[in-house]
């Protein structure tokens, strides 16, 4: 499956979803600096106080809208993970274990799909959509030297970055568990693409892992088959709102 996270640009003004404050106010928190509009502004000017004070990459640039619609899809996720831990057998546990570590250390937020890039904005007015009244969180980095893998596995992985690498040439590095899908993985890119890539002799794709990515690594189907595919699809999905 390849979900086109980034597609939903075409819909860029219905997009931004704001809280509800004062219709006539935009704040936008910048990584640790607030900045506040009276006239509903563009991305551009949104970008501009902060767009060429360091090297960002763009790619890895997230806006959110702060409410707990995601922790609330993560409650019912690591209920699932609960379940079936109660139910799995012996070395199932460590990987689900690893799981809800993971999940429950992640902060999230509702991740509005717009394309954030300064110079793109200046340039075309479809990617410079106007900001709705609300509150917002920009999150700016510069370019991640790191990517991650978490799912079946005993414990997640951190791992450097490899220019060129496909996703398949980490995996050597990485200890499965039995009961992991050893024929494909889902990967969520920071600009918030999701997509799946095969990793077997017979179905491998070349698809590079941006910095900064996310690796999920699905569990095989089996005596839980319903419950993994579930499962399988729900993580993904919600790394995609993982601020920090």
């Amino acid at each position: 499956m390849n979900f086109k996270f980034l597609l939903m640009t075409l819909l860029l003004p219905a997009m931004l979803i704001p809280t509800a404050v004062n219709s006539a106010t935009v704040t936008v928190k910048i990584n640790q600096k607030s900045y506040s509009f009276t006239e509903r502004p563009r991305l551009d000017e949104v970008l501009a106080p902060q767009a060429l004070s360091q090297q960002w990459y763009w790619p890895a640039s997230k806006l959110f809208v702060l409410n707990n619609q995601p922790a609330l899809q993560r409650q019912q996720i690591i209920q699932q993970l609960q379940t079936l831990t109660g139910q799995a057998d012996d070395n199932l546990l460590p990987a689900l274990a690893a799981l809800q570590n993971e999940l429950s250390g992640w902060q999230l937020g509702q991740r509005i799909p717009i394309r954030i890039d300064y110079d793109l904005a200046r340039a075309n007015i479809a990617l410079n959509p106007r900001f709705e009244a609300g509150e917002y969180l920009l999150l700016l980095t510069e370019r991640p030297a790191e990517v991650h893998f978490f799912g079946a596995l005993r414990q997640s992985v951190t791992m450097e970055h490899r220019g060129a690498a496909a996703v398949r040439d980490y995996l050597n590095d990485l200890a499965l568990l039995p009961d992991a899908d050893k024929e494909q993985v889902t990967i969520i890119q920071p600009d918030g693409v999701v997509l799946k890539a095969g990793v077997q002799s017979w179905n491998k794709q070349h698809i590079e892992l941006m910095p900064g990515a996310m690796v999920y690594v699905p569990f095989a189907q089996g005596w839980f088959s319903a419950d993994f595919s579930k499962l399988n699809q729900q993580i993904p999905a919600l790394a995609v709102h993982r601020m920090y």
